[in-house]
């Protein structure tokens, strides 16, 4: 990324409200060829997956998407950050995003490609970094900012996950913080407890300079 270019995100319209970014696939929705539940969204586009190509798309929503979306929407600066491609994702993003949440939607050519890796730089987005937190399944996608983030497991199709409605709860904590990136270090030392296993701590270089 090239920071000469100034930041992603124009002036926040409310300067008082963090910055919450989210991810796309696998943690907010699931693109399928075919059609998993009768809530499932109709998309006609030509799309890839798994090296195949599809004319039409069938966008599952990750359960309680809806209720997720509202309360954020409520408390935060949304912004979408995904490494799909743009006419992919305002498509779905269309269809879901009924009370206008995302302030700005950010794609993959706002990516940073590192050594093979598709990175969420979040030093572009021109937010004081103790006031944005992401949401993302990829581990990847945080790896120069892991202190910022709030991970999520990927979903598919398990019409039984409950772990957006989980986390509103914790959205309202954070709205009000003033130690954001604590509260986030706490909740994945719990979570970490919970799942017995570390949040993965994949390729983060803290030496990285920007060029």
């Amino acid at each position: 990324m090239n920071f000469n270019l100034g930041p992603l995100l124009p002036p926040p319209t409310n300067p008082s409200r963090a910055t919450l970014v989210l991810d796309l696939d696998e943690t907010l929705v699931h693109c399928n060829s075919e059609r998993l539940s009768d809530d499932d969204i109709y998309i006609p586009m030509r799309f890839k997956a798994n090296g195949v190509y599809y004319e039409e798309a069938f966008v599952s929503k990750r359960p309680f998407l809806d209720e997720f979306l509202q309360k954020a929407g409520q408390l935060f600066e949304c912004v979408l950050f995904s490494a799909c491609s743009r006419p992919y994702g305002d498509r779905i993003i269309d269809e879901l995003d009924k009370w206008n949440v995302f302030s700005a939607r950010l794609y993959r050519d706002a990516c940073t490609e590192d050594d093979g890796y598709t990175v969420k730089d979040l030093r572009c987005l021109g937010r004081p970094l103790h006031r944005v937190i992401i949401m993302d399944n990829t581990p990847d996608c945080y790896f120069y900012q892991p202190t910022n983030a709030l991970p999520i497991t990927s979903w598919y199709d398990d019409l039984k996950d409950t772990e957006l409605l989980e986390l509103i709860p914790f959205l309202d904590q954070l709205a009000t913080s003033i130690g954001i990136l604590a509260d986030l270090k706490t909740f994945r030392y719990k979570r970490s407890i919970q799942h017995q296993a570390t949040v993965p701590h994949l390729h983060y270089n803290p030496n990285f300079k920007p060029s």
